[in-house]
């Protein structure tokens, strides 16, 4: 082999070796940042619908109108109890509290030990004089894997998967679905 080939084998190793390193070196900061990081977070956000209280309060807590705007399925497994299944993942919710047209509040079942997450959604629903509605949802989560509250704070954020419900919701809400 010609020395030139084995130089450039040579080089490429250490540059292999490099990144391999940069890796396990940006895996450990996340980590040890996750793990300086609270297991709980609070995140609020709101949105105003051009739609009365009880059409918006109807689409968030009726299983079957909520099932099929939010594209998942879901399963009522009692009264205040059930499953909803997000790209093929079980996840077991229960309601806490339901204020007609006011409040409502979900959580994430203590049953769910296969996550890597929990916690609770307050819905609060507030008609306007304009016959709108503006809801606020208040995430009171959990991330119990360091490297996950890394990623969920700094990549994905507390507030995208609110976002994505209250952008389906709008969408939904303008169809009359």
């Amino acid at each position: 082999m010609p020395g030139w080939c084995k130089q450039t084998k040579h080089t490429m190793e250490l540059f292999l070796g490099g990144v391999v390193v940069a890796i396990l070196v940006f895996i450990l900061v996340m980590y040890l940042m996750g793990k300086r990081m609270p297991v709980s977070h609070t995140s609020t956000l709101s949105h105003k619908f051009f739609a009365p209280v009880d059409k918006v309060w109807k689409m968030i807590t009726d299983l079957p109108t909520y099932s099929n705007w939010r594209g998942i399925k879901v399963e009522q497994m009692g009264p205040k109890k059930w499953k909803e299944t997000v790209q093929g993942k079980p996840v077991i919710m229960e309601e806490t509290e339901r204020v007609e047209n006011s409040r409502y509040v979900t959580r994430i079942s203590n049953e769910n030990r296969h996550l890597q997450y929990g916690g609770q959604w307050v819905f609060e629903f507030v008609p306007e004089k304009d016959g709108s509605t503006v809801v606020t949802i208040t995430e009171n989560g959990e991330v119990y894997q360091p490297i996950m509250r890394f990623i969920s704070k700094y990549f994905y954020g507390h507030n995208t998967t609110k976002r994505i419900y209250l952008v389906k919701l709008e969408k939904a809400l303008q169809e009359g679905k």
